[in-house]
């Protein structure tokens, strides 16, 4: 069978099922993701989408910098030198599994998440309350994926996954925190 002859989602279908993403080119699969989203084909030469120019980022850009930005954990030391350390949210622990996590000694509001993913935040605003269950399937979900492998991002290709606990922050004129 020649890939060239079937479609971007079969392409995509038959190499998920082989468990083989990974060992295929970022040049070669981010148009196919990129042709499976957007029905239509990726123009690398000439982009001029904003989705078409962030998928030629993805490719050509690589600043070094990037690699400590999206890691949640390692960018704390980039805004505690550059910015200060008051624009951080606490943090109060850092673990490598969920297991270890000690819910007995953590305030009755905070925020559990992954240092190297979009999505795993999970608010507990009532530590009596909090379906640990949950959270601990929603984390281990979470810490199994790879962002580099999932979309072709390739600052988080290296990051190490933790699990991040934060203070609750609010606003307190509405019990709630815009972001």
């Amino acid at each position: 069978m020649k890939l060239r002859r079937i479609s971007a989602d079969r392409k995509l279908e038959i190499i998920r099922r082989m468990h083989i993403e990974e060992k295929i080119p970022s040049r070669i699969i981010v148009p196919w993701y990129y042709e499976h989203h957007m029905h239509k084909k990726l123009d690398l030469k000439n982009p001029t989408t904003f989705n078409e120019k962030l998928q030629w980022l993805k490719l050509n850009y690589h600043n070094p910098i990037m690699q400590q930005l999206v890691d949640k954990l390692a960018v704390r030391e980039y805004i505690k030198e550059n910015i200060g350390e008051e624009y951080l949210i606490p943090l109060i622990a850092v673990y490598d599994r969920f297991e270890d996590i000690r819910f007995e000694q953590l305030p009755d509001k905070f925020v559990i998440k992954c240092n190297h993913d979009s999505g795993s935040c999970i608010v507990c605003k009532d530590k009596k309350t909090l379906d640990i269950e949950v959270a601990r399937n929603k984390i281990n979900e979470h810490l199994k994926k790879n962002y580099y492998y999932m979309w072709r991002e390739w600052p988080y290709k290296h990051i190490q996954p933790k699990i991040l606990i934060e203070e609750y922050m609010e606003d307190f004129k509405d019990n709630s925190f815009d972001d």
